[in-house]
Order: C-alpha cells, then sequence, then structure tokens
C-alpha cells in the first residue's frame, strides 16, 4: 500500500487505529477500539452496497496457488519494486465481492492488526 502514497496522494487517507498511533492492539480492549474504528469508517463508506475485497498472496513461484473458501482469483503480477531480481515477488490477487455489513471484515481486520495479513484492499464494486 505504500506504493500508493506517491500516485494518489491527493485521494488517498489514513486513518490511526489506535490512540497515539499506536500500532499493536495489546488486549482485548485495545482490539475492540481497532474494530470499532474501522467498521465506522466502513460504514460511511459503503453502508448498503457491495465491495471487492482485494488481498494479495506472496509466492515464490509465478504460477497462482489455488483459492481457499469464496476468494476468487482476480489476477497476478510481479512485484517489481525491488531492484535485485532475486527479490522480485509473483503476487497472485484474489477478489471475491461481498454485501457489506459491520463486523463483517472483524477476523480480516484483527488479522491486519497483528501482522498475519498485509494489503488487503476494500473498494466499491463500480471501479
Amino acid at each position: 500500500m505504500h506504493l500508493l502514497r506517491g500516485p494518489y496522494r491527493d485521494v488517498r487517507v489514513r486513518f490511526h487505529s489506535l490512540p497515539g498511533s499506536k500500532r499493536y492492539p495489546e488486549n482485548e480492549d485495545r482490539y475492540a477500539v481497532v474494530l470499532e474504528r474501522h467498521n465506522t469508517i466502513l460504514d460511511e463508506l459503503f453502508a448498503g452496497t457491495d465491495v471487492y475485497l482485494i488481498t494479495p498472496v506472496w509466492t515464490t513461484e509465478p504460477d497462482a496457488p489455488p483459492c481457499h473458501g469464496d476468494a476468487e482469483y482476480w489476477e497476478s503480477r510481479l512485484v517489481t519494486d525491488d531492484p535485485d531480481p532475486e527479490y522480485r515477488t509473483p503476487t497472485s490477487f484474489r477478489c471475491p465481492s461481498l454485501s457489506w455489513c459491520r463486523g463483517c471484515l472483524d477476523d480480516l481486520l484483527r488479522d491486519v492488526a497483528n501482522d498475519k495479513a498485509a494489503g488487503a484492499l476494500v473498494t466499491d464494486v463500480l471501479i
């Protein structure tokens, strides 16, 4: 998501998940703050609409790994932002659509807060 900072500077916004820009939730009270903040923002943007949930899957092979659950394959790209070819990463993107409702992404939001998941984007289906 750091790649969005430059070309989309005028339309990109960052919200802090915890007070004082704290990075990781330490207990359930802090997780509640993270989930409340993210769900409030997502509700304002997407209440009553369908959204795409775009998530990357980084691999060491150029072929897309098999999909799990309802995570539909969208496309693959070779991430070439590292000048060393050894560290260029094949990335497959999943892009299921879902009806937004408060709490439907809580598991993913917890994983992102714990650095177990990264690079997730939620966008409307009108892109």
